[in-house]
């Protein structure tokens, strides 16, 4: 994903405004845009390519509590995604998760990678830089889905949400049918930049892939499951993660050439 190792998609929410919701539900329907909306969770990745979708979290809720009724998420959790898991090294740390860039509201989970709020060098302020640049893309899909169907920019009419998860199914099937076709064939300038950058920067390593084997014992299910839970919420192994990407960044980048700061300076006012 343009320069993260490891990364498999940009995840965030999106919402649709629902002109024929009943009056009772306004209060739980009316979010930050004071409308009725419905919202929208989805993943893409740099081509624009969506792979997940869920439609149909009230309005007044945000991203965090969409995530935790999110069924990708309780996937996660249980183990039963991802499939596989990456062995690669990134500025000499083992990485053994695969993880999505996120906006700050998301917790400090090993699955999530998000910019400091406060940069406090430079390496820091590069590595902010470069992971909200690559995760626009999440806005992008957005902008483009909705301006491309003329359905999706007008307030739904009818009454049901199932029907506007209907619509919005067949809306993003059609749009993903036409990502496809020249995603399967590109042949661009975007591969060999991102092969050639790979191979200037330090400690690029290379990504391989192991295939989970949870246990076929229900006991040994259950506390494999209960395991897989805690890595996914450890703190610590965010904090690794996000500091041995802050190194990848700034060397990739390469703004320490010809410098005699490495980066990890503290700036004063």
């Amino acid at each position: 994903m343009l320069g993260f190792p490891g990364c498999i998609g940009y995840l965030d929410c999106a919402g649709w405004e629902c002109d024929a919701c009943p009056v009772v539900w306004h209060a739980n329907y009316k979010g930050a845009a004071k409308k009725p909306t419905l919202r929208l969770e989805a993943v893409c990745d740099d081509y624009l390519y969506c792979w997940h979708l869920n439609l149909g979290v009230p309005g007044s809720k945000n991203d965090l509590n969409i995530l935790y009724a999110s069924s990708l998420f309780q996937r996660i959790r249980q183990g039963s995604w991802p499939t596989s898991q990456p062995k690669s090294t990134i500025a000499g740390m083992a990485l053994t998760w695969f993880y999505y860039l996120t906006d700050g509201i998301y917790p400090d989970w090993r699955v999530f990678v998000k910019a400091y709020k406060t940069p406090r060098n430079k390496k820091e302020k590069t590595f902010g830089k470069q992971q909200d640049s690559v995760r626009k893309a999440i806005e992008r899909f957005f902008g483009v889905l909705f301006r491309r169907y003329r359905i999706l920019r007008q307030p739904f009419a009818l009454w049901f949400k199932e029907d506007m998860a209907c619509i919005m199914q067949a809306c993003v099937n059609m749009y993903t049918m036409t990502v496809r076709e020249p995603k399967a064939t590109y042949t661009g300038t975007r591969a060999a930049r991102v092969e050639e950058d790979a191979s200037k920067a330090e400690h690029a390593g290379t990504t391989t892939y192991h295939k989970l084997d949870p246990p076929t014992d229900p006991i040994a299910l259950l506390e494999w499951m209960h395991e897989i839970a805690g890595q996914v919420e450890n703190r610590k192994h965010h904090d690794d993660l996000k500091a041995a990407l802050v190194k990848h960044m700034y060397a990739r980048a390469g703004d320490c050439a010809g410098e005699s700061s490495s980066g990890d300076d503290f700036e004063t006012d």
